[in-house]
């Protein structure tokens, strides 16, 4: 018996691909990039030059991965060079913690670091930047001896007040030190506390009392952004005493001088004016927290802001306006040749422009 087999097998084969990934937007090289090859084991990293080499048969995919970065995928060709644009996303940026001067994977931080981002800054409507991280960040203490619109300065703690001489903690804000009471919200990118040793050792004997850092916004993307919001709050004491009315209290005064054996303060009559109102001017009863006080203040906050980064990827750029008008709890006397009431008007700027010159220096 004669076998005889016609056809013909093509069999890929798999060329050696180079190339370099970058920054889409300030195209500075990304360093421990993971390539892998769809559909194998095959997988490798970028060097510290961004540079990767690896092997693939023309028609498969090249997949580039980095935290912070959307997913590349590259159909693989003829062409052995293969450069790859990566777009950095700001939904991950929650995986990257800020330590000391840099960014680094939350997966690889061993110090005690916690942080919280824009989304739950901008949660409560305070006005001092302060106040809002109060419960938000573990190991933070936030003690306020003041509502008073524009002197509400509230004292920060880390890991409690038993620490040294009970000093509060550094704030950097971009690496450079400032009070955080007057920043506002849609400024900040991210908010991170370094509590233990090991997290705040490059600040040396200044950081034994933890160090709070904060990173405001940069432009992103290329197409222009622009942000507009109006807040409107209401702002109440958080607690009240309850108080008695006079004739109660006169009665309750009688009777807890009676327990004691001493003579009575208020007369019946007195009492009985108390009880019927009848003469306010001798027997008044006045309830001087409703007199003195409001029922609530309004809080106003307007904010606008630009972001984006240009053609050519030369300039990113992130400018904020706010205008914050704060109003006071205690009724104050109208017609008046000047203004007593409480009330707080500030006007928030902020530019951040970041300059690529050359391939290696940035302003």
């Amino acid at each position: 018996m004669l076998l005889s087999f016609c056809g013909t097998a093509t069999f890929s084969q798999s060329i050696n691909i180079t190339g370099t990934v970058t920054d889409s937007l300030d195209e500075s090289t990304l360093p421990a990039v993971t390539v892998r090859v769809a559909g194998s084991t095959k997988i490798t990293q970028t060097d510290e030059n961004g540079k990767y080499a690896i092997s693939a048969a023309p028609g498969t995919e090249l997949i580039f991965t980095f935290q912070g970065y959307l997913e590349k995928r590259v159909t693989v060709r003829a062409a052995s060079i293969i450069n790859v644009e990566m777009v950095f996303t700001r939904k991950e940026l929650r995986e990257v913690a800020v330590v000391a001067f840099a960014k680094q994977k939350k997966a690889t931080v061993t110090g005690a670091i916690s942080s919280i981002q824009t989304k739950e800054i901008k949660q409560s409507p305070s006005a001092n930047l302060a106040i809002s991280l109060a419960g938000r960040l573990p190991g933070l203490t936030t003690l306020q001896s003041s509502g008073e619109p524009g002197r509400d300065i509230t004292s920060l703690f880390l890991r409690g007040r038993a620490t040294i001489n009970q000093t509060a903690p550094i704030v950097l804000i971009d690496g450079i030190e400032r009070d955080l009471t007057y920043i506002d919200p849609n400024e900040v990118e991210s908010v991170t506390i370094l509590k233990d040793a090991s997290s705040t050792a490059l600040f040396g004997v200044r950081g034994a009392n933890g160090v709070i850092l904060v990173t405001t916004k940069r432009g992103t993307a290329e197409v222009p952004e622009i942000n507009f919001s109006a807040e409107v709050a209401a702002q109440d004491f958080q607690y009240f005493v309850n108080t008695v009315n006079s004739y109660d209290y006169a009665r309750l005064r009688n009777q807890s001088l009676k327990n004691d054996g001493l003579a009575e303060q208020f007369s019946p009559y007195a009492l009985e004016m108390y009880r019927t109102g009848a003469d306010t001017a001798n027997y008044p009863n006045t309830d001087w927290r409703d007199v003195m006080l409001k029922d609530f203040s309004l809080q106003h906050r307007y904010n606008l802001n630009i972001s984006g980064v240009t053609a050519n990827k030369a300039v990113k750029y992130f400018v904020n306006a706010t205008y914050l008008n704060q109003g006071g709890q205690f009724r104050t006397e109208k017609d008046l040749p000047y203004d007593p009431s409480f009330k707080l008007d500030r006007y928030s700027f902020r530019s951040n422009i970041d300059l690529r010159l050359n391939s290696k220096l940035n302003a």
